[in-house]
This record gives C-alpha cells, sequence and structure tokens, in this order.
C-alpha cells in the first residue's frame, strides 16, 4: 500500500469530514488544521480582527469588496477578501506541508499541493447520506430540522463554489479525489484506522 504524510480532507457539510481528520490525527501524533488554518494565516495578516473569517471558503463576492487591510503590502491593495484570504492560506499550507506531516481540512489544500508538486499528498472528500448529515447537523447545532436543512445547502454550495473557482476542478466529483468515503456505511473508528493505514 502507498503511504502518505500529507492528507487532504474535503467534506460535504454534516459528513463527520472534519471530526474524522481531527481524531485521525490525534491517533497519529501529527497537526490537523481546520479553523487553525484560518487563524494562523491571518494573524500577521494586519487586518482589523474578524475581518476575514466571512471570507473563509468563499469564493469571490463582488458585492463583498469592502475591506480593512491596515499593512503596506500593496499586493493586497483592491483585492476581494476571498481573495487575500486564499492567498493567505495557500501560503500557510505550503510551508506547513514542507515542515511537518499533517492533515488539512479543506481550505482547497489539496488541489494546492498538488499543483506544487507534492507527491506525498493523499486526497479524501467524505460524503454522507443525507439523512444522516441532517441527524448530525441537528444534534450538534441545536436547530430544527429546517434550519439544519437550509445550513447543510448553504454551507455546500459555498464550498462548491469556493474549491471550484480556486483550483478549476469538481468539487466531490470522484476523480478528482484519491479515495472518496462514504460515512454512512461506516464506523467513524473504520474510517480512522484506515486513514491511519495509508499514513507513513
Amino acid at each position: 500500500m502507498r503511504k502518505y504524510n500529507i492528507v487532504c480532507i474535503g467534506r460535504q457539510y454534516g459528513s463527520d469530514g472534519r471530526r474524522i481528520a481531527k481524531e485521525a490525527a490525534e491517533k497519529l501524533g501529527i497537526k490537523c488544521y481546520d479553523k487553525e488554518l484560518l487563524e494562523e494565516a491571518v494573524k500577521n495578516a494586519h487586518f482589523a480582527k474578524g475581518v476575514l473569517e466571512k471570507f473563509d471558503e468563499k469564493k469571490v463576492n463582488a458585492f463583498m469588496h469592502t475591506l480593512y487591510y491596515q499593512g503596506n503590502d500593496q499586493s493586497k491593495y483592491g483585492k476581494n477578501g476571498s481573495q487575500i484570504l486564499f492567498e493567505l492560506q495557500k501560503q500557510f499550507i505550503l510551508n506547513r506541508a514542507a515542515a511537518e506531516p499533517c492533515i488539512f481540512v479543506g481550505r482547497c489544500a489539496d488541489a494546492i499541493l498538488k499543483e506544487a508538486g507534492y507527491k506525498n499528498v493523499l486526497s479524501v472528500f467524505a460524503a454522507a447520506a443525507y439523512e444522516d448529515r441532517l441527524t448530525r447537523v441537528m444534534e450538534r447545532r441545536k436547530i430544527s430540522e429546517k434550519e439544519a436543512a437550509m445550513l447543510i445547502r448553504s454551507t455546500d454550495k459555498s464550498r462548491k463554489a469556493y474549491y471550484e473557482f480556486y483550483t478549476g476542478k469538481e468539487w466531490g466529483r470522484p476523480e478528482e479525489y484519491d479515495l472518496c468515503v462514504n460515512s454512512s456505511g461506516w464506523d467513524r473508528e473504520e474510517l480512522i484506522e484506515m486513514l491511519c493505514r495509508f499514513y507513513g
């Protein structure tokens, strides 16, 4: 079996992809970057606190062009917040992949690293039955079925648009990934163990 030391996980909302990534990283003793990726990428970006968070995993939107850049990097002037955040996260992903084995959740990490020539990257897409996703989101967010359904649709739509805008690839299409998993058909521990077997 081929071994990898970088794992990138794309995921449908409510598929449990984030939790699988976190627990696999804990078991392997390596870092997992999800929201941490956003936090670290913007730490020294010279923006007012919280400004870039609303652009996380969202494509360029002409109606969200107001920025509060407070630094001296002229390359950032005039750019949409989504574009700036993507570049910051891209650089962080490349830096971390060069420095340590790790797992990345979302943020086009698979496409970024493969475009950069990394050969040791396993790209995974986590999906699940809609009913399971709905139940999971309702329980975790403590919201109604209607609210959960709306959140699933909007989040998946946003992730798809973001991924396709920045990579030119089709989000969730099996051919774009090394491995696609349906978390409805597996016990979480089985999926974590499978990921761990690919690591080395």
